[in-house]
C-alpha cells in the first residue's frame, strides 16, 4: 500500500475541505448580516430612485398651491401625482423606505443605531423636544421634500434651488445649474460666489419692536403632546423663520402638523392611526413687501384614516426681525384610539 500518496490525498482533501468551510464561513456571514438588515424591512429592497429632471414650477402661486396639496397627500395618491408628472422625489423614496420597516422586530436601540447607520440616505435618529429619540426621514421636516430630485434640486421660474441640509439651500438662476450642482454642504461656503443666494432655517428672530400689535397674541408656536404607554400624538402650530443671505428681510412660513408615534426598543417610530383633528390658527405676520400687517388663517377639520402624519405649510411673506411675528390665535382639538383628546387654544374669540 502507497502510504506516501494515500497522506498527500489525505492532505489535499483536508487542504479542499478547509478552503470550502472557510468559504462558506465567509458567505453565511454575508448572509446573515444582510439578514440582520433585512429582518428589520418588510421589503429588503428598495425599488423607487429619485428622478435626475428637475420638477419646475411656472410660478410661485403654482409652487405655493402645489405645496399645499402634496404635504396632504396620503402615500398612494403622492405615487399618482408624481407619476402622473412622471418624476419620483427624494420625499417619496425616502418615505417608501421607510413605510417597509418593522419597528417591532428591533430588539434594543442599538439596533436601531445600526440599522439607521446602514441606511443613512432615508433615516436618521433625532433627539425630540422631549430629549427622546425619534427616527425620521432624512427631510422629515423639509416642506419641499417631494419636489427635490435627486440632487435636492427643484425649479420656480427662472430660479433653480438646491437644499443642502434641513438648516441651509441655495439658489441661483438656471443658467448657473451647472455650476450648482457642484455645491454641496462641504464646499459651498469656500465656492460661493455672487450669483447664488444662501437660505439658512432660524428658528427664532428677535423681537424688539415698539409697534402696537393687533392682539395680545398667542407666542410663536402652539404645540401639545399627548402620551398613552408607547403611543403619542403631538398637535403643532408653528412659524419657520428662514434667513435670506445678502437681505435685511427673512422668508416666513407658517406651519400646522399632526404626528401620530409609536415607541419601540426606545425609540419613536411614525405609527398610521385613524385621527379626528378640527385645527385653527390664525398668523400675524408683518410684510416688508406691503409695510403692513397681514394675517392667514388654517381651518382644517375631518377624519383621515390611517395617517402617520399630516401637515400644511405655506410660504407666507418677507419680513425682518423689526416686527413680532406671532400666532394671533389657535383652537386645536384632535382624537384617535391610542391617546386621549388633545384640546388646546388661544384667544380662541378671535377665530
Amino acid at each position: 500500500m502507497n502510504y506516501s500518496k494515500n497522506i498527500k490525498l489525505s492532505y489535499k482533501l483536508s487542504s479542499s475541505v478547509l478552503v470550502l468551510s472557510l468559504f462558506s464561513m465567509i458567505l453565511f456571514y454575508s448572509c446573515g448580516k444582510e439578514d440582520d438588515d433585512s429582518q428589520h424591512l418588510n421589503t429588503a429592497k428598495i425599488v423607487s430612485q429619485a428622478s435626475s429632471d428637475i420638477m419646475t414650477f411656472n410660478s410661485i402661486d403654482e409652487y405655493r398651491e402645489a405645496k399645499t396639496d402634496v404635504l396632504q397627500m396620503t402615500f398612494e395618491e403622492l405615487e399618482d401625482y408624481e407619476e402622473s408628472k412622471g418624476f419620483t422625489s427624494i420625499g417619496r423614496v425616502e418615505d417608501e423606505f421607510y413605510n417597509n420597516i418593522i419597528p417591532e422586530s428591533f430588539n434594543d436601540i442599538e439596533e436601531v443605531k445600526e440599522f439607521t447607520a446602514n441606511n443613512s440616505e432615508y433615516i436618521k435618529l433625532v433627539e425630540d423636544e422631549e430629549g427622546e429619540q425619534e427616527l425620521v426621514t432624512i427631510n422629515e421636516n423639509n416642506s419641499d421634500r417631494y419636489f427635490m430630485n435627486n440632487d435636492g434640486m427643484y425649479q420656480v421660474e427662472d430660479i433653480v434651488y438646491k437644499v443642502l441640509s434641513d438648516e441651509v439651500t441655495l439658489s441661483t438662476q438656471a443658467k448657473n445649474i451647472d455650476e450648482l450642482k457642484q455645491l454641496d454642504l462641504n464646499n459651498y461656503k469656500t465656492n460661493i460666489t455672487s450669483e447664488f443666494t444662501i437660505y439658512t432655517l432660524k428658528s427664532t428672530v428677535t423681537n424688539n419692536s415698539q409697534i402696537t400689535l393687533r392682539s395680545s397674541g398667542c407666542g410663536e408656536e402652539a404645540r401639545k403632546l399627548q402620551t398613552n404607554g408607547k403611543n403619542r400624538t403631538e398637535v403643532k402650530a408653528y412659524y419657520e423663520y428662514i434667513k435670506v443671505d445678502g437681505q435685511d428681510a427673512d422668508e416666513l412660513e407658517v406651519r400646522l402638523r399632526i404626528k401620530n408615534q409609536k415607541k419601540s426598543a426606545l425609540v419613536w417610530f411614525a405609527a398610521k392611526r385613524t385621527t379626528s383633528y378640527d385645527l385653527h390658527a390664525k398668523y400675524n405676520f408683518y410684510n416688508v413687501n406691503t409695510s403692513d400687517w397681514e394675517t392667514y388663517q388654517y381651518d382644517k377639520a375631518a377624519t383621515d384614516n390611517y395617517f402617520a402624519k399630516r401637515e400644511w405649510s405655506l410660504l407666507v411673506a418677507d419680513t425682518d426681525d423689526d416686527h413680532d411675528n406671532h400666532i394671533d390665535a389657535y383652537d386645536m382639538w384632535c382624537d384617535n384610539p391610542s391617546i386621549d383628546e388633545i384640546d388646546i387654544e388661544c384667544n380662541a374669540s378671535a377665530l
